[in-house]
């Protein structure tokens, strides 16, 4: 993982998360070494993902001594975006798994003429 993603709290939730992508069930200490980020930290980032119903523990892995949990990413988590680009407007949708991202209502936006700014509606 690149140094700079470690500069933000966003930057190294994503970098735990793409770890366990690429890696899945993986152990806090395999991702301590993926990642260079300290037990404390990896432990608090897979809380937080957790709670954004992102990953979940799979269970223990060894035999000798205390087993070690493993994480991998949910098979239910994900966000779907569908946009449809249009001659003079786009529409965008957007769901997670268990349920539709709550909007205000429909949202369009103009394509404006070049030089001119966006009108949101």
């Amino acid at each position: 993982m690149p140094a700079s993603i470690h500069h933000s709290r966003q930057g190294r939730l994503a970098g735990v998360y793409e770890a366990l992508v690429a890696h899945p069930n993986d152990t806090v200490s395999s991702l301590m070494k993926r990642t260079r980020l300290s037990r404390p930290t990896i432990t608090t980032l897979l809380d937080s993902l957790t709670e954004l119903g992102l990953v979940a523990p799979q269970g223990a892995e060894g035999n000798v001594g205390r087993p070690a949990e493993t994480w991998a990413p949910r098979k239910d988590a994900g966000v779907v975006i569908g946009v449809d680009l249009l001659h003079r407007s786009a529409l965008l949708a957007a769901s997670t798994g268990r349920s539709s991202i709550p909007t205000t209502g429909p949202r369009s936006a103009w394509i404006p003429r070049p030089g001119s700014p966006p009108c949101w509606t």
